[in-house]
């Protein structure tokens, strides 16, 4: 990715990170968000930032 002015490319520390893609309307959002936060619980996984 090229950085701007309004884009900024960074290096992040290496971490373990839980992630989904979310297809679909933004209404139907919270849907992806609370999976994903069920997936993290049923995995012995835990929330440890913003």
């Amino acid at each position: 990715m090229i950085e701007s002015r309004r884009v900024k490319v960074r290096t992040l520390p290496a971490a373990t990170v839980a992630c989904a893609i979310h297809n679909g309307p933004l209404t139907a959002l919270s849907e992806a968000y609370n999976a994903i936060g069920k997936w993290i619980d049923s995995n012995g996984y835990r929330i440890c930032g913003p």
